[in-house]
């Protein structure tokens, strides 16, 4: 579900804002740590989904209005893994999570957004369909073989290929995405060579955003 129109442009202009999205099992999560590492704060879309839907938060009510009870622990948490393999085996139980999850979570990185100052990053999966793009000043995207993303899904979710394939179709090809990415990070190498790359963007950014305070 787009909330593109809803979060409208950021009128603070203290920060500057990058967007880090890729498909599944591309290797974010890493790039993540990496900008964590050296002392960037990082939004994490799943993080903050994952707090919405704890028990007393804002979509846990609707999630089990919609599902049911079935999908609850004996402690009356949601079990987000056994929802996630649900709602992945049925497009029409993801479409209605995600219009759940999503505005909820688009509006409470904008909040966050607006309280931070400096460089900042929005790190999302989805981060283009759910339009969390235009909050960003730059969007990177990170990318490696078909092949290997489904190689590496597989092993690090225990899927069969049948379920890891259809959790990548899930989402945006990297062709899909390309005309909203400014740039992409190759992850099919060594992790030095990930440091790299994610140090070379970061010199970029940080330059962007000094030229753009000369602007105000």
């Amino acid at each position: 579900m787009l909330v593109k129109e809803k979060l409208g442009r950021r009128p603070n202009k203290t920060q500057y804002v990058i967007g880090l999205t890729g498909g599944i099992a591309s290797g974010k999560s890493t790039v993540s740590r990496i900008l964590c590492a050296k002392g960037i704060r990082v939004l994490d879309a799943d993080a903050i989904g994952h707090e919405l839907m704890k028990s007393g938060r804002t979509a846990y009510q609707e999630i089990c209005d919609t599902f049911g009870n079935g999908f609850l622990m004996g402690n009356g948490e949601i079990d987000r893994k056994k929802l996630g393999a649900y709602v992945f085996l049925e497009p029409s139980a993801l479409e209605k999570l995600n219009a759940i999850l999503h505005p909820r979570i688009a509006s409470q990185i904008a909040i966050e957004i607006r309280q931070a100052g400096g460089i900042c990053v929005i790190d999302a999966a989805l981060l283009i369909e759910v339009g969390l793009d235009v909050l960003c000043d730059t969007v990177w995207a990170v990318r490696v073989p078909r092949e290997l993303q489904l190689k590496r899904l597989m092993e690090r979710n225990h899927l069969s290929q049948e379920n890891a394939l259809r959790r990548i179709e899930s989402q945006l090809s990297d062709a899909e995405r390309e005309k909203f990415v400014t740039d992409w990070i190759d992850n099919s190498g060594t992790v030095q060579q990930l440091e790299k790359q994610v140090g070379e963007l970061l010199k970029k950014a940080v330059k962007a955003w000094e030229e753009s305070k000369k602007l105000r």
